[in-house]
């Protein structure tokens, strides 16, 4: 089998191309701590560039995550100093908005809590699928003044359904007795949940950090000046030039699924694996950033003896004799959203 070698001026292009789509991410990324930070400074009474941001301690191999909604936390965090709760910023920011924080993630945390019961009212909600936070009939109810409360329960139950507020989920008080609220105080800081929602409720959550300072801002500039001097394929509308200007393809990389009139999209871009290794991975890369459907053809041809074959991969797969039980048990897999394998 051929392996595929990619030279030194494909490897910078490649890493380019990624660079230019991941650009925007970085900026929204950078955009949102600098305004934590910006509140960080409003809580101590110093200004922006003063703000000095404590580097938690945490292993290389560690993974830091939310406590909230178990999201995978990159930098910047609040985190309690006596009970290690973190809280991602995106919860943060929901929590001061007078949302609920977390996304329906959150809601998987408090079902596990002890005592909490009344899980069919439960109300979810996303970070990318937040309702106004103005109250309205059969809506949530938020309380907007000095303190913001993140979980409150309506004392009574209307329509059939609880008025419960907040992606943490939290049942009525007739579930829950004496159900605390969780606040952002009045100067912008965020005290630790109660310990009902995994936290003390006795502390102040302190901006802390995971990289080192300015690395985010010095990452940034550096993406921005090398984006700015390369042209990057853009996912843009222009037709393909696999295509005739009758909507027809010119070769045989293609399939005709459908025969729409006046239709661009009747083909689907089907390469050979190795046309895309040598040399169309562009044109391959073009369909893709448009979202169209690519059916890569022949791709086995190019593995190392590896076969999909049912009774192949069940002959992999049995037991060895000089396997231990927990080798044989054992395979690797990795979490995406953890970042861990």
């Amino acid at each position: 089998v051929d392996k595929w070698e990619v030279s030194k001026e494909d490897i910078i292009k490649f890493s380019h191309r990624n660079l230019h789509f991941l650009l925007p991410w970085l900026k929204d990324f950078h955009h949102e701590q600098m305004q934590e930070k910006s509140i960080e400074a409003m809580i101590k009474g110093v200004d922006a560039s003063e703000v000095k941001v404590t580097q938690a301690d945490c292993k290389e191999d560690e993974r830091i995550y939310c406590n909230n909604c178990r999201t995978s936390i990159v930098d910047l965090h609040r985190s309690c100093d006596k009970c290690s709760y973190d809280l991602c910023l995106s919860c943060c920011r929901e929590l001061r908005d007078g949302l609920s924080p977390g996304a329906a993630a959150a809601n998987s945390m408090v079902l596990t809590q002890p005592g909490v019961e009344g899980t069919e009212d439960l109300q979810q909600s996303s970070h990318d699928n937040i309702a106004s936070p103005k109250p309205s009939d059969g809506q949530n109810n938020v309380l907007m003044d000095n303190a913001v409360p993140v979980n409150i329960a309506s004392p009574k139950p209307s329509d059939g359904q609880n008025d419960v507020l907040m992606d943490n989920a939290v049942p009525v008080e007739d579930n829950v007795p004496g159900l605390k609220l969780w606040r952002v105080n009045s100067n912008g800081s965020i005290s630790c949940p109660p310990n009902a929602f995994g936290g003390c409720g006795d502390s102040v959550l302190e901006l802390k950090s995971l990289l080192e300072e300015n690395i985010i801002s010095d990452l940034l500039e550096k993406a921005d000046l090398v984006v700015k001097d390369e042209r990057m394929l853009e996912a843009g509308g222009s037709k393909c030039s696999c295509f005739t200007d009758s909507s027809e393809m010119t070769n045989g990389t293609s399939y005709k699924l459908a025969c729409r009139d006046n239709s661009s999209d009747n083909y689907i871009y089907c390469p050979n694996a190795r046309d895309v290794q040598n040399g169309a991975l562009d044109h391959f890369q073009e369909h893709w950033l448009k979202g169209e459907p690519v059916i890569v053809r022949d791709v086995l041809e190019l593995t190392s003896g590896l076969s999909w074959e049912p009774m192949v991969m069940w002959r992999a797969l049995r037991e060895k004799k000089d396997k231990s039980e927990h080798e044989r048990l054992s395979v690797t897999a990795l979490e995406c959203l953890a970042w861990s394998e």
